[in-house]
């Protein structure tokens, strides 16, 4: 039987290889070894052509973007949406513009404001 090995660097990482001849030669072992959760890439003259993966992973690599995500992008957009405001664009003028005495009061300031809400 034909020796598989693992591939060290690139986008195949980790993957078992295989040649093409020994892909067709072994069949029942890179099916069973991808239905087992494994990548099996399948090589010829030592470049990679193909990938053998379970029907599980791939309608899980196949599935559009969920509402999940879709709820991180609407959150997402808000959040830039506020950032963008102009008094958002005053308050990063005036940190920007603000010497390292009147941050240090400010960082003081909002601690305190801070504390005092967490203690009420």
């Amino acid at each position: 039987m034909a020796k598989m090995t693992q591939h060290a660097a690139g986008w195949d990482a980790g993957a078992r290889k295989v040649t093409a001849a020994d892909a067709k030669n072994q069949f029942g072992r890179v099916l069973d070894d991808a239905v087992a959760g494994e990548t099996v890439v399948i090589t010829r003259y030592g470049e990679s052509m193909a990938v053998v993966i379970s029907a599980e992973r791939y309608r899980a690599m196949s599935q559009p973007p969920g509402e999940e995500l879709d709820l991180l992008t609407k959150d997402f957009d808000a959040m830039l949406r506020r950032m963008q405001s102009a008094r958002a664009r005053r308050g990063m003028r005036a940190a920007f513009e603000a010497t390292p005495e009147e941050m240090g009061r400010a960082a003081v300031a909002g601690a305190r404001r801070r504390r005092a809400g967490r203690s009420g």
